[in-house]
């Protein structure tokens, strides 16, 4: 008898954590590059799916009645649920993860709809560490969306945005940092996260997180 209650906790157990898992894990970028490709077979694929998405808040905007729509890079927004998007403080710029049911997306919609989304998670990891002299060298669109960590110099013109000689291509810093705490000339250690862009530098780095190094 106590074999038999045995297993079945366990299989209780195993069946209730899988039921917390999402469909679908992927980035929103890649998402909206599924649905350009082909809108049916994405539709057919994600829609009405509990669905996981990483990607980067590029804007938040606050709608009548209080809430919140958070948009993601790849045109994807969702509305922000108070009860769900509370336990988590989030900020433009942020890397992010967010769970919710997509939507099915008509014909020649420019968005991509969530809904019952909340943010789950913000992405702080470093996937590298490196300096300003390997990140000349690097082949940045391998971290496309990635953070990483880098010790520099804090460069001219230091304000909320400024472009960095040595580090080569513009920074701008996100909410998260309070910039009354450095200055031009000190030598930081920095999470960002990489952004490919339609621009003569190719990238930018969004700063989310700095110290000074002593």
């Amino acid at each position: 008898m106590k074999k038999i209650l045995i297993v079945l906790t366990v299989t209780l157990v195993l069946l209730l954590n899988g039921c917390d898992n999402p469909d679908f894990t992927l980035y929103s970028e890649d998402l909206a590059n599924e649905f350009e490709k082909d809108r049916d077979a994405t539709n057919s694929k994600y829609a009405g799916k509990d669905i996981e998405l990483i990607g980067q808040i590029f804007d938040i905007t606050e709608e009548r009645g209080g809430d919140n729509i958070v948009y993601l890079n790849g045109a994807v927004f969702c509305y922000e649920n108070s009860d769900e998007f509370g336990s988590i403080e989030y900020y433009q710029y942020d890397m992010v993860t967010i769970r919710g049911i997509l939507a099915e997306q008509e014909d020649g919609a420019s968005l991509i709809e969530v809904n019952e989304c909340r943010v789950t998670k913000i992405e702080t990891e470093p996937k590298i560490s490196t300096t300003p002299e390997e990140l000349t060298e690097m082949d940045l669109d391998e971290y496309n969306f990635d953070v990483i960590e880098i010790e520099f110099v804090i460069g001219r013109s230091f304000n909320m945005m400024h472009e960095d000689y040595e580090l080569g291509i513009p920074v701008q810093y996100t909410e998260r940092i309070s910039i009354d705490e450095f200055e031009k000339d000190d030598t930081v250690k920095a999470k960002a996260v990489v952004v490919r862009t339609d621009t003569p530098w190719g990238f930018f780095l969004f700063v989310f997180d700095m110290e000074i190094v002593e």
